[in-house]
């Protein structure tokens, strides 16, 4: 939605770390329900290209370190 809404960082934010919870909480469950995303790493090469590298990274570590509680509330946003 973010990329939709033409907000890069915001969406490269939200993937990440959306990808970063699953790797740490285990994601099992989770495709139970809803089904794996393949198409991520195009979607993060596109961002990048767009972005550039400098604000690609900012982003993707914001969204590494983020945790759960502040990756929520800035979804929520």
């Amino acid at each position: 939605m973010a990329r939709q809404q033409d907000d890069p960082q915001r969406a490269v934010r939200l993937l990440v770390a959306a990808r970063s919870l699953l790797e740490a909480r285990g994601s099992g469950w989770l495709h139970a329900f809803v089904p794996r995303v393949s198409h991520d790493k195009a979607v993060l090469g596109a961002l990048r290209n767009r972005m550039g590298d400098a604000a690609f990274e900012e982003a993707r570590m914001w969204g590494r370190s983020a945790g759960s509680r502040r990756a929520i509330e800035y979804a929520l946003e």
